[in-house]
């Protein structure tokens, strides 16, 4: 809410960077939501989830290393590859997240034609 008191609070004045706390908290966001699918699929002993989750930690740490002149590379980094992880981990797990929707929507169970015969009435 308040970036620039809370950095000088815990950082002191010198530091300037304020500015990338919003992009790194979304970027950080994404993570989680790519860590979420990560750990349901091992929970479910979908282990090709590893395909793409552990070449993904390795691929980060040489894309901030060979992108790092500024801070901003850095945030910028970080938030392309987290949105791209978390694209492709969302196409992998597609038949589970249908799936998931379909349940917990009760899609099968209610379908949408009965709220048309009950708003017409």
């Amino acid at each position: 809410l308040f970036p620039e008191f809370i950095v000088s609070v815990m950082l002191g004045s010198e530091y300037d960077i304020a500015g990338y706390i919003g992009i790194y908290a979304i970027a950080m966001s994404l993570l989680a939501l790519s860590n979420i699918l990560v750990v349901y699929n091992l929970a479910i002993k979908r282990w090709s989830i590893l395909y793409v989750a552990v070449p993904a930690v390795f691929l980060e740490l040489l894309l901030i290393y060979l992108f790092h002149q500024t801070l901003l590379h850095v945030v910028i980094v970080v938030l392309t590859f987290h949105a791209t992880l978390l694209v492709a981990l969302a196409v992998l797990c597609r038949d589970q997240l249908e799936d998931m929707w379909h349940a917990r929507s009760g899609y099968k169970k209610f379908p949408a034609s009965v709220l048309f015969k009950l708003q017409k009435e």
